[in-house]
């Protein structure tokens, strides 16, 4: 801490890394922060000119930033705690990925440019210390290869100085059997959704009938099976994802260990409802930044409507809980893992939200994420805008709800 410096004269951007791939690993924490954007780890080249080589990465004491000449890709942990952070540069002949993983977990990608550069035009070392900031450096190891997600994860379990986190590092994630994520090997109190169809919706308005089950293995008696639900493809700008995100209409209700019900509700205390959501979450992997943030909002939200003030369980915004997702293929007789889901209420849904259809209630979504109106900058209900598509003026807060 303080002018305390540490270099280390090993050049890891010597030589550009596309042909064999290269991985960065830094076991660190950091504490009594000052300024959160000093660095405290770093390999860049600060040239004498004022102009700087954007080849290498950056750390400061809540952000790991990794740059090529072409592309740049950063990520978020926190201060006062210990971090391990992976950098990942596949070799070109992949997919041409670059990779940041905080704690075994892959957090960031980016694709880079076919002719993208890795190496420093002035190779240099690594630098540890600020005055910003106290930094804890543990281990530092440089592989001139493309570390797989499970090598990486596989560090991190082994890198523990403590016995017992170990084992529950290893335990936590040792959900493979045979290379692949199964019903059998999934952790013991994670609930999971096992899809019975010949095929699963493609695009929206695909909409294929299928049945299935849900388990819960903590709470028995919110499992249930389900025949002649209606499976449509959800979402527009994300149903282009190689994972898709489903609309599940349940037409035929659940088969509950009570009994059958024509409702549904996703916790104790839900309002029930016949339809719901399977979010892959494809662009926010770890759920917080959609379902869990929104349901935060919803418990913590001072203000009442007169739908909560009758009924506490009426809600703000959508509510989920994490599964894992599997879809049952009859004719191959094969299981496929699909992902982890959150298993949402949708945003069609009365009862649960307050609103019911005599009262003629609306509900608006957003969008577009970028315009005065939607930033609540502006309120123009009156501009108009061209429509190509059927060639006439319209208004142009169509744009933003």
């Amino acid at each position: 801490m303080g002018d305390g410096r540490v270099y280390i004269p090993y050049n890891v951007f010597g030589v550009d890394c596309k042909t064999t791939g290269k991985t960065i690993e830094i076991e660190f924490s950091t504490s009594y922060v000052v300024d959160y954007s000093s660095p405290v780890i770093e390999c860049i080249n600060h040239s004498t000119e004022g102009t700087t080589d954007p080849v290498g990465f950056s750390i400061t004491s809540q952000q790991v930033t990794m740059s090529g000449a072409q592309t740049r890709r950063e990520t978020l942990y926190k201060d006062n705690e210990h971090i391990t952070v992976s950098i990942v540069i596949e070799k070109q002949t992949k997919n041409r990925l670059m990779y940041i993983y905080v704690n075994g977990v892959m957090s960031r990608a980016v694709q880079y440019a076919a002719g993208e550069r890795f190496a420093q035009l002035e190779p240099t070392g690594i630098l540890i210390g600020s005055n910003d900031c106290a930094v804890d450096i543990y281990s530092i190891r440089v592989y001139d290869n493309d570390l797989s997600r499970r090598q990486v994860l596989n560090n991190w379990i082994a890198e523990t100085q403590d016995g017992g986190d170990l084992v529950d590092r290893y335990n936590r994630n040792n959900v493979y059997e045979d290379d692949n994520i199964t019903v059998n090997s999934l952790p013991g109190n994670l609930p999971y959704m096992i899809i019975e169809a010949e095929q699963l919706s493609q695009y929206k308005g695909d909409k294929k009938t299928v049945s299935g089950s849900y388990i819960d293995p903590t709470d028995p008696s919110k499992s249930f099976t389900f025949t002649g639900c209606q499976n449509n493809v959800q979402g527009t700008s994300s149903q282009g994802y190689y994972r898709k995100n489903y609309d599940m209409q349940f037409k035929e209700g659940f088969e509950l260990t009570s009994g059958h019900s024509d409702d549904y509700g996703l916790r104790q205390d839900s309002i029930p409802f016949n339809r719901f959501v399977l979010k892959a979450d494809v662009a926010s992997s770890e759920s917080a930044n959609n379902t869990r943030l929104t349901m935060f909002y919803n418990d913590t939200c001072p203000y009442k409507i007169p739908e909560m003030e009758e009924d506490s369980h009426v809600r703000w915004g959508i509510e989920g809980v994490p599964i894992a997702v599997f879809w049952y293929q009859p004719s191959g007789n094969t299981t496929t893992f699909l992902g982890k889901y959150n298993f949402n209420l949708p945003k069609r849904a009365p009862a649960p939200y307050g609103y019911a259809d005599e009262d003629n209630d609306e509900s608006w979504e957003f969008q577009w994420n970028n315009t005065a109106n939607v930033k609540f900058q502006d309120k123009d209900f009156t501009s108009t805008k061209w429509d190509e598509t059927e060639q006439t003026n319209k208004p142009a807060w169509y744009d933003d709800w």
